[in-house]
């Protein structure tokens, strides 16, 4: 006979039954193991990676750094948010709620001007002067309107990340200038 884990119970007459053990310490272990592996796939939400000064505000490099400066700004009401480099416009993307022919087509339309965009801040970047002794980089600086969707902003930096640029900074809204004084 194989040896098995058994708990003796009681029933009502008084006899002790034998209830397996094995198949409740089984799951105990599946659980465990879920729930040990659960954190690893998690997936950040609402997580952008950005660069603060390490050495707190006013803390300047000593040499000359030049950035790349991206506008986005509404287009008026329903109409969809401007994207500009610099001073050139890429093109005007639009926010998509649904799935129906129209948005296909503007997701469409979107996806273009994400494709000029991304070749646009390549170009310009890359005619940047190098970067100075320091070994900072010339950073790429997003200064996007009060009612810019979200989405835009991080298609901006989905697109220079694709790019190879990684130094993204945010331009501060001067809606705060007081505060940052």
């Amino acid at each position: 006979m194989a040896a098995t884990m058994r708990a003796r119970l009681p029933d009502n007459s008084g006899k002790l039954e034998e209830l397996p053990l094995t198949p409740m310490i089984d799951v105990i272990f599946q659980l465990i193991i879920f729930f040990m592996l659960m954190p690893m796939n998690k997936t950040l939400e609402g997580h952008l990676a950005s660069q603060l000064p390490k050495r707190g505000w006013g803390s300047g490099t000593g040499g000359i750094v030049r950035e790349l400066r991206i506008h986005l700004q509404t287009a008026g009401e329903g109409q969809g948010c401007v994207v500009r480099v610099e001073s050139g416009e890429i093109g005007i993307v639009q926010a998509t709620v649904s799935r129906n022919e129209r948005d296909r087509a503007i997701a469409e339309n979107n996806k273009a001007v994400w494709r000029r965009f991304a070749l646009r801040v390549a170009e310009l970047y890359r005619m940047l002067p190098p970067p100075s002794a320091s070994g900072e980089s010339n950073p790429v600086v997003i200064d996007a309107g009060a009612g810019v969707p979200w989405e835009h902003i991080v298609a901006v930096v989905d697109a220079c990340r694709a790019q190879g640029i990684d130094h993204v900074e945010f331009a501060a809204s001067p809606r705060f200038a007081d505060l940052i004084r």
